[in-house]
């Protein structure tokens, strides 16, 4: 059987800053690296999708006359970032009752750690990215997009596991996204717009009319 279907989809709910135009990139990054990762600790919940925003990615515009002069190509540019954005195992250290794991974090997480990245190194000096490259702050083709009251907005989506009770999924939900609330950008709300078990309730209580 299915992990999850269309009628799985138990709420949904729109990430949005009141009362100005908001940030998308933040938005986005809200709900892909906030949110979504507290609602999958929540038991029950198989798939959290969203839909609009903006995905950030850094661009680095190349100065052909930099590159010229420090004599530096297009695949040592790439092959130099490529390279610099990995995280990697570094085994482990064992001590008399300890075991410790050895970690190198290497991935990217501002235009600052781009430009430092060394793409060549030329009469023993380094060639740093940003020698020979305008690096800016940037953002994907966009698929599709949002809007709630006229202003640009990220729509979120919970399917639960094929089983799993729907009033208790959302009523987990929920209460992740309450314990979330301190820890939101300024200004950044969340708003549900449907929810299943609202129609469950209905329902029960008219049959039990």
């Amino acid at each position: 059987s299915p992990a999850a279907s269309r009628l799985g989809e138990v709420m949904q709910f729109y990430v949005a800053k009141e009362g100005e135009e908001p940030d998308k990139k933040e938005l986005k990054e809200t709900a892909d690296y906030l949110i979504r990762y507290k609602l999958q600790t929540v038991p029950g919940i198989i798939r959290i999708t969203s839909h609009g925003g903006e995905r950030r990615q850094y661009e680095v515009a190349l100065n052909p006359d930099q590159m010229r002069t420090y004599q530096v190509s297009l695949d040592e540019v790439v092959d130099a970032l490529g390279k610099s954005n990995e995280n990697f195992s570094g085994g482990f250290i064992t001590g008399t009752a300890t075991e410790m794991d050895v970690r190198g974090l290497g991935r990217i997480n501002s235009l600052e750690d781009v430009g430092r990245v060394v793409v060549a190194v030329r009469e023993g000096v380094p060639v740093l990215v940003r020698d020979i490259a305008e690096v800016r702050d940037g953002a994907m083709v966009r698929r599709g997009i949002a809007r709630v009251n006229e202003q640009e907005a990220v729509v979120m989506t919970v399917a639960k596991q094929f089983g799993a009770d729907t009033l208790t999924v959302t009523e987990k939900a929920h209460k992740a996204l309450a314990e979330l609330q301190p820890f939101m950008p300024e200004g950044v709300v969340m708003r549900t717009f449907f929810d299943q078990s609202e129609l469950i309730r209905v329902a029960t209580k008219t049959l039990e009319e």
